[in-house]
């Protein structure tokens, strides 16, 4: 049997790196075949373990080389096929080398701008009342801390948003399973690899827990009281804890605000002080409880286990290292404003939420200074390393 490649479909252009459908072509995707000659499938297995991240079969039409599309836009795979004297094609669909798309834009997922609420429903017709932190799953689910609603919500990835856990306008402290379990101004929120989602329930001074089948459980803490202790998650005490991220071995990080410390919580849910003195408020480097923060917020996990925080009132962005080194990442202690450029002479107003990317770009959630910003990571040169934040 002959086989033929092909390396440029008819209709189908490639420039720069990018493939481009003609306009005259676009969509027109062949008609799935029936059955797999080996050969094909030989190709198949091969071109899946040089990492090409998916192999379609479709059956070619007998007069024509007909165009090879993918219509799922913003992006078009650079491709190319295999055909058979059968008129089976293998196509291949290769990783992105640079993903068409339309303009980035800004969108109102959920609710409606300035007015507050407690309705569930489709996108817009659902309301919030002052939302503080959400994760994402990867099915594309958001969970949402609807802070003064003391309530977790849901929105699914096709806009629904409804009811995870807790009863909208009603506080508490009650561990229950969904509508029946109450929190008190949840403001932080986060999702392990289980599907866990773990709660800095900030006006119970505790942290929870909800499975994915909504068991609400405290994990750490005593509801209504605040304070300071280490030890079993039982007797520990927290003071208005805010941002929380968990690490890939389970352990669960707590911004306790109140305390000015980082907080963590063992797998076997023993509490401990990463860093940071309680009560004693600062803005010093150092090792562990050496170093100071002042009214820590947001909280975020490097691809390292590198720990960041939003070090809210002394206006920077701190890192502790996994050994505990506590250092300024961004930002001048003590010396608010908004300016961008090298990490180490950036200005920041009252930094508050933390999100980081896959290429370990930080974002910054610059709460006074009403903006987005974003540090990119240390790039090694010859001679230095630099960091540069920009305003998104």
């Amino acid at each position: 049997m002959m086989t033929k490649r092909f390396r440029y479909i008819e209709s189908a252009r490639i420039e720069a790196g990018r493939a481009h459908l003609d306009n005259a072509t676009k969509c027109s995707p062949m008609e799935r075949g029936a059955g797999t000659p080996r050969e094909l499938a030989a190709e198949t297995a091969a071109l899946r373990s040089a990492g090409v991240l998916a192999c379609e079969f479709w059956q070619r039409p007998a007069a024509s080389l007909v165009v090879v599309s993918r219509c799922a836009p913003p992006y078009l795979n650079v491709s190319e096929f295999v055909c058979h004297s059968t008129g089976m094609c293998l196509v291949v669909w290769l990783a992105l080398i640079s993903p068409v798309r339309a303009q980035d834009g800004v969108a109102t997922l959920a609710g409606q701008a300035l007015v507050s609420g407690s309705t569930n429903g489709y996108s817009t017709n659902a309301l919030f009342n002052d939302p503080a932190a959400l994760v994402t799953d990867p099915a594309g689910n958001l969970f949402v801390a609807d802070s003064q609603n003391h309530a977790i919500r849901k929105i699914s990835a096709n806009g629904l948003v409804t009811m995870l856990a807790g009863q909208l306008g009603v506080p508490g402290s009650g561990d229950e399973t969904g509508a029946q379990a109450r929190f008190d101004s949840p403001c932080g929120v986060t999702l392990d690899r289980n599907g866990n989602l773990f709660v800095s329930d900030t006006g119970n001074h505790t942290i929870r827990k909800i499975t994915p089948a909504g068991v609400v459980t405290t994990i750490a803490g005593r509801a209504g009281q605040s304070g300071f202790a280490d030890g079993p998650s039982s007797s520990a005490l927290f003071n208005s804890p805010l941002g929380i991220a968990v690490a890939p071995n389970g352990t669960i990080y707590v911004a306790d605000s109140g305390n000015h410390v980082i907080r963590a919580i063992s797998a076997g849910g023993t509490v401990t002080t990463l860093a940071g003195s309680a009560e004693n408020w600062g803005s010093e480097n150092g090792s562990g409880t050496n170093a100071r923060f002042n009214g820590p917020v947001g909280l975020a996990l490097d691809d390292q286990e590198s720990l960041f925080v939003a070090d809210s009132n002394n206006h920077t962005i701190r890192r502790i290292t996994p050994d505990g080194a506590v250092s300024t990442w961004a930002g001048v202690p003590g010396v608010d404003g908004c300016v961008d450029g090298d990490a180490p002479s950036a200005k920041f107003c009252k930094p508050a939420e933390l999100a980081i990317d896959r290429k370990n770009n930080l974002f910054v959630a610059d709460s006074f200074n009403h903006v987005i910003r974003r540090i990119t990571p240390s790039v090694p040169m010859a001679l230095c390393s630099w960091r540069m934040l920009t305003t998104n």
